[in-house]
């Protein structure tokens, strides 16, 4: 499907998206005599097929939205669609952005009250403690409805774990977190690491 590729591009391409650089007859060019007003980018190729109305953006389980997670601004152009299902695959996109440190993504979706950041037993809290997203923690450690205890207090003991010493005392220092449970085994990784 072309939103799906279209996708897929620009969210592979990171932070600096890749360009397709076109001539006035749309020909690629390679950079030279380039007029900017004709570079596309993914977000503006993703953004000209949203206007097309038999472009469908949740075909396959909102599959062209969990590809794009990682890009801010075409996420944020995918989830303006109405047809777009943000809790969608059991909030499968909020895990995703979580887990690969997206934030601003994070932050975007919580603003849907659809959206369950304490989805599969908090597995958005707990994937971003255990990958060091300070961010991302910070966020969904705000929210009531997460619980940064759950599985046996996984988010401490993980991040102790993979060395994020700096999560395990942001973690600790929320009432809601037992510091006495799993802690030892969490204080014993982090002497080991």
């Amino acid at each position: 499907m072309a939103i799906d590729r279209a996708v897929e591009n620009g969210s592979a391409a990171g932070p600096l998206r890749q360009r397709q650089r076109t001539d006035s007859h749309g020909l690629q060019n390679c950079g030279r005599g380039v007029d900017p007003e004709r570079i596309w980018r993914p977000f503006d190729l993703v953004q000209r097929l949203l206007e097309d109305l038999r472009i469908d953006p949740t075909a396959k389980d909102n599959e062209a939205v969990r590809c794009a997670f990682k890009d801010h601004e075409t996420i944020e152009c995918l989830l303006k669609d109405p047809r777009v299902d943000r809790a969608a695959c059991e909030n499968d996109l909020l895990q995703s952005a979580s887990k690969a440190g997206a934030w601003e993504t994070v932050e975007l979706l919580l603003r849907d009250g659809r959206v369950d950041p304490a989805a599969k037993n908090n597995e958005a809290i707990r994937s971003a403690a255990a990958n060091g997203h300070h961010g991302v923690v910070y966020i969904l450690i705000k929210d009531l409805r997460v619980n940064p205890a759950a599985e046996a207090n996984e988010a401490i003991r993980s991040a102790a774990a993979n060395g994020h010493h700096g999560m395990v005392s942001t973690l600790i220092k929320d009432p809601r977190v037992n510091p006495v449970a799993g802690l030892s085994e969490a204080l014993l990784r982090m002497v080991m690491n």
